[in-house]
């Protein structure tokens, strides 16, 4: 519903505001006028009815009439320019204020130095803290600067030539030889708690509006740590607050804290357009957003935004939250893969099974025919390579049914280290590894896992790297500490948590992957190595993720791929031995292992 203000209906957020702000200034002008009148009685009274003494301070008082109600006239008809003649009130206001305490006495009579407070307060409203505190310098400025000449004028007969006495313009010398204090100390005293009042009004009007004693502080902890950005905007259209993650989505790393910027200001990029409608709508929405991120490309962001308005419907700011969706486009991406992926593995197990059945009969036919003597060699050698072939294609669909219908692993307690290092070994002992250097980082890592899947899993990587150097080169295998997020349950349902895990690299010096390989790469079936069957790093993933992990690849730091393994430690298993663990028998349907290079 589009925000409703009284005698103004359909309006926008930003109408809303400026709507308001208008009427804040217009209340603003009008105090001026009433205090300027109020002035002019305040000295008629003091002269005694009979203006003698301060003809040019009567004069500024009606200029300052005349003034305002020129500046009431051009805000009404300059809309678009009010908050330049905010600042030109303000200037104004100073300036005036400034010729009144020079003409009736300055530090030596306050009555019209007070003046200056009403100008700080209304600066700090209507344009900011800074622009307070810089008023609040400016009129103790003013004082001293008084005192200064006020004094000297005084004191001019004393220290100088008394035949050319130094004298105040517009002012008589018997006013300032009357109210100057010539107690000096008393007169800085004074000028010092002045200054101090004038800055504390600016820092209290400023400050109090917004923070209410050291709840304020955890409020901030509270929405700086949220895992939702959340921006707020207050009434005149500043941004009041910005947390660390709608920081990071609107591309706002760059301002350390964009609090006091006009939110359309700071939004002023082509594709920040939509934030900047979205925020400037006077009605709780709700909207899809396709955002450029910098370093991450295009995100897809749910914006919600909702109007704050007071009882009498006037709004008084607009909160919007932004909630990053790309974790859940990318669950939803692989669910969706997940039950492709479980339809084909159902339709090729069959597959499998169809054509395994009349593959032995046509393998044992072959086999008998091989017995007789051909009397063409040829026929002989055509029907070895059709014996040969077939046990090849044996050998596939076999691992392939090894890898759709592999068992859960089968948990002990085991020595990940152990592993690795028997890992390294079976590779430096290749007879196509002569000029490899394989290297080992190992320690103590204590997990329960089935030691014959993860030692599969973990030597089908190897192979792979030994192959992709081609016998030479280095292969690195290390074994380090490290914390996995996984979402564990619980009585009440599931918890996101960090737990203890350890990571598994296995690093060689080799060829990159090719970036358009990398995301295929544990594809089943996919390969660029001649002869390859494209299983081998398949079947590792499965064995890593049935085991609660991840296997990842990234580029190393020795110039070639580094397959990361990332299994879940159990904490009270890590200092345990591996002696108190269970033998486990080899199981017959383990698949054995398979290499595979994308390349």
């Amino acid at each position: 519903m589009v925000v409703q203000l009284p005698g103004n209906a359909g309006l926008t957020f930003l109408e809303a505001h400026d709507l308001q702000y208008r009427n804040q200034v217009q209340w603003f002008l009008l105090v001026r006028v009433v205090v300027a009148l109020a002035c002019l009685v305040t000295l008629l009274i003091y002269e005694e009815g009979h203006p003698r003494r301060f003809p040019v301070a009567y004069g500024l008082l009606v200029a300052a009439v005349g003034l305002t109600a020129a500046h009431l006239l051009a805000v009404q008809l300059r809309e678009e320019v009010i908050e330049r003649w905010v600042y030109f009130a303000v200037v104004i206001d100073l300036l005036l204020e400034s010729a009144l305490v020079y003409l009736t006495g300055g530090i030596y009579n306050l009555g019209f130095a007070l003046l200056f407070f009403g100008t700080i307060l209304f600066t700090v409203l209507l344009i900011s803290e800074k622009a307070g505190m810089l008023v609040a310098s400016g009129a103790t400025l003013t004082l001293a600067l008084t005192a200064i000449l006020y004094w000297a004028a005084a004191n001019a007969g004393s220290w100088g030539d008394s035949s050319q006495p130094f004298t105040l313009p517009f002012v008589p010398p018997e006013f300032y030889g009357a109210a100057v204090d010539l107690r000096w100390g008393r007169v800085t005293a004074n000028l010092i708690g002045v200054g101090l009042a004038f800055h504390g009004v600016a820092f209290l009007a400023g400050r109090l509006p917004y923070r209410v004693g050291d709840s304020r502080i955890l409020f901030d902890e509270i929405l700086e740590q949220m895992g939702e950005g959340l921006v707020a905007i207050d009434r005149r259209g500043n941004i009041a607050l910005a947390n660390a993650e709608a920081r990071r989505l609107l591309n706002w790393q760059h301002l350390r804290q964009p609090s006091g910027h006009r939110f359309e200001q700071v939004l002023r990029r082509r594709e920040d357009r939509v934030v900047l409608e979205l925020l400037s709508r006077g009605e709780d929405a709700e909207a899809q957003l396709e955002l450029q991120l910098r370093g991450r490309g295009q995100i897809s962001v749910n914006a919600r935004t909702t109007v704050l308005r007071d009882d009498r419907g006037n709004v008084r700011g607009v909160i919007g939250i932004f909630h990053d969706l790309s974790l859940h486009k990318q669950l939803e991406e692989t669910e969706r893969r997940l039950a492709r992926l479980a339809d084909t593995e159902a339709m090729a197990l069959g597959i499998a099974h169809e054509i395994r059945n009349p593959l032995g009969s046509i393998r044992g036919a072959i086999q008998e025919l091989i017995h007789h003597a051909y009397e063409d060699p040829t026929d002989k050698r055509l029907a070895e390579i059709v014996l040969r072939e077939s046990d090849r294609l044996d050998r596939i669909l076999q691992q392939f049914l090894d890898f759709a219908r592999m068992r859960p692993p089968l948990r002990r307690r085991v020595d990940l280290g152990e592993l690795v290092e028997e890992t390294a070994l079976l590779l430096e002992q290749r007879e196509d590894a002569a000029d490899l250097v394989v290297e080992s980082e190992v320690e103590p890592a204590y997990l329960e896992a089935d030691p014959d899947q993860l030692r599969q899993a973990l030597l089908n990587i190897g192979l792979n790297g030994v192959e992709a150097l081609q016998g030479a080169g280095r292969l690195r295998l290390r074994v380090e500490p490290t914390m996995l997020r996984a979402r564990e349950q619980t009585s009440g349902g599931s918890l996101l948590a960090e737990r203890e895990a350890f990571v598994v690299s296995i690093e060689n010096d080799g060829p990159p992957i090719k970036p358009e390989d990398l995301e295929h790469i544990f594809t089943p079936f996919f390969t660029t190595k001649r002869g390859g069957i494209g299983l081998g790093m398949a079947i590792a993933q499965k064995v890593v993720r049935s085991h609660g992990g991840d296997l990842t690849v990234e580029e190393s730091a020795l110039g070639g791929p580094c397959f990361r393994v990332v299994l879940p430690a159990l904490p009270e298993l890590r200092e345990a031995s591996p002696a108190e663990g269970g033998s486990q028998a080899k199981p017959e349907d383990a698949a054995a292992p398979e290499s595979e290079q994308a390349r």
